[in-house]
């Protein structure tokens, strides 16, 4: 039968502490792709709603800035719907 030691103990310890980070880290970083796609989403719901009801018009130029000072973001989530809406037409 073979013996364990402190440091196979030790060892696995470290292994274990590793498996684990690195999944908390991936997971931490899925959420932040998540979280910035929802905004995106998010915006991209807002651009539609606008051009349906006519507050933007066609042809009209979009200020970034004051849309992400408006929506209290960003401008990374603005380009993402940018370039979705740029796909659709």
């Amino acid at each position: 039968m073979a013996r364990i030691s402190g440091i196979d103990t030790l060892w696995g310890l470290a292994i274990i502490l590793l498996n684990w980070f690195c999944l908390y880290g991936f997971f931490s970083i899925l959420r932040k792709l998540t979280e910035i796609k929802t905004v995106s989403r998010n915006v991209l719901d807002y651009l539609r709603f606008q051009i349906i009801t006519g507050e933007l018009k066609a042809g009209e130029k979009i200020n970034e800035n004051h849309i992400a000072s408006q929506l209290d973001i960003s401008r990374h989530p603005i380009h993402e719907a940018f370039r979705i809406l740029e796909n659709e037409s």
